[in-house]
């Protein structure tokens, strides 16, 4: 007798959050390394990669199981893709800001504060504020 080996949800979202942190992690790097970090428009195209991905993990998984996914079965295949992508580009992201190239963050702070200025939100307590946070390279 031959045994059917039965999809899980668990083998789709670990492929797939693989497929997706791999992916989010090359769009990440060539993003701080063209210069863009921080450029709203340009990080919209990451929300699409993320949708492309788990809208093919949930065709994959439903054509692969029978024709069949149901609303919980979707859910957790798209929240397990989304963390297991989440974790590897974070750590990745870290590594990168951490031990090759730091100026990331001075841009993405750069731009917050214009945003800041062009609102009237910038104000010396604010800045007064931003300098006590530790984690946050001083503007030069």
């Amino acid at each position: 007798m031959e045994t059917e080996q039965k999809l899980s949800v668990k083998d789709v979202s670990i492929r797939y959050g693989l497929i997706l942190g791999l992916v989010l992690t090359i769009f990440s790097i060539l993003i701080s390394v063209l210069g863009y970090a921080g450029n709203r428009t340009i990080g919209y195209a990451g929300y699409l990669l993320m949708i492309l991905v788990v809208v093919q993990a949930h065709i994959y998984y439903k054509s692969e199981g029978n024709g069949f996914l149901s609303f919980g079965q979707g859910l957790g295949i798209g929240t397990l893709v989304g963390a297991i992508a989440g974790a590897i580009n974070s750590l990745v992201m870290y590594i990168y800001v951490k031990f090759i190239d730091s100026s990331v963050l001075d841009a993405i702070k750069d731009l917050q504060l214009e945003e800041m200025e062009k609102q009237g939100l910038l104000r010396s307590k604010w800045i007064k504020q931003w300098k006590l946070v530790p984690f946050l390279p001083s503007r030069k």
